[in-house]
């Protein structure tokens, strides 16, 4: 059991659920950017990423973070982009450089920086390379104008707990997200957005729960039937989980391109599932026949 357990810490713990609630719903992307991260980081992958104008240090800046600490930076993007990718961005590399500074007990990125330029190879100011800040106090203002002109309004709702989030008031950050999906019970993205704060908190109950709600709105979702087959698979369920794992896959292979999109509008992206839908198989039906020969052995 002792093994067990260690095998799945460094399994899949988490999905990115990149859900856009609605086309102008740009500030669900920071939860997006979070889960992103989070994903990366289950599977041992330690990323930056950027856009913008690259300076002319980048690539020595790149060599040095993925030779010393195996961080790769990942540019997303040119000098063009929108609101949303800026603080998708924004929620994953807080996310990531904090990890990666927690495990190496110094900023390395301050330090690659640094030396790179010393190298020589600094040759813009121009260039746009980190991290957003959203002033979430103003956002959470804008959307309780929202509310106070349309108290029924799920996307208004949805932003404050997204807001209440980042700010860190997780409870009424959970109300909110609540009263949203109870608003619009019919938009998958308003559980997911609910999902990703309690699995965060590793809220098992409150997680399968939530994750069965947004299925019933949309059952053909790949992350999501990939996550709940995660959820079952936790549970000992093996034959439910490795149906769902199946299923994720057919799901996952049906789709065109890296990004699924639901009725409503949202996207998420599928690369995860597809990257690791194999291995979740056929490392569940060796449990499931292990589980069955014990079984067999104590008649």
């Amino acid at each position: 059991m002792t093994a067990f357990i260690a095998r799945h810490k460094k399994l899949l713990l988490t999905l990115s659920l990149l859900v856009v609630l609605i086309g102008g719903w740009w500030l669900a992307a920071p939860v997006r950017g979070r889960l992103g991260a989070y994903l990366d980081l289950s599977r041992g992958h330690y990323r930056l990423l950027t856009f913008g104008l690259p300076p002319a240090w980048l690539p020595e800046y790149s060599r040095l973070l993925r030779e010393r600490y195996g961080v790769e930076v990942v540019p997303v993007a040119g000098c063009v982009v929108s609101p949303a990718l800026v603080s998708y961005v924004d929620g994953y590399d807080k996310v990531s450089e904090s990890a990666a500074r927690r495990k190496f007990g110094r900023d390395i990125f301050s330090e690659c920086a640094e030396e790179a330029r010393k190298i020589g190879e600094l040759q813009t100011a121009t260039a746009k390379h980190g991290t957003v800040t959203v002033d979430w106090k103003g956002e959470l203002a804008k959307a309780k104008a929202g509310i106070r002109k349309n108290p029924k309004s799920a996307y208004w709702h949805n932003q404050a707990g997204i807001a209440y989030d980042a700010l860190g008031e997780f409870k009424t950050a959970v109300k909110e997200l609540k009263l949203a999906c109870t608003l619009d019970p019919s938009d998958p993205g308003n559980y997911y957005s609910l999902y990703a704060l309690y699995k965060r908190e590793s809220m098992h109950s409150e997680q399968r729960r939530v994750l069965l709600d947004a299925l019933e709105a949309d059952p053909n979702n790949p992350l999501g039937r990939f996550e709940f087959a995660y959820i079952l698979e936790e549970e000992k369920h093996w034959p439910d989980a490795l149906r769902e794992y199946r299923v994720a896959k057919s799901l996952a292979a049906s789709v065109e391109g890296p990004l699924y999109k639901d009725s409503r509008g949202g996207v998420c992206d599928v690369t995860g599932v597809r990257e690791e839908v194999d291995r979740s198989i056929e490392r569940v039906e060796k449990l499931s026949e292990s589980a069955r020969q014990q079984r067999q052995e104590s008649r």
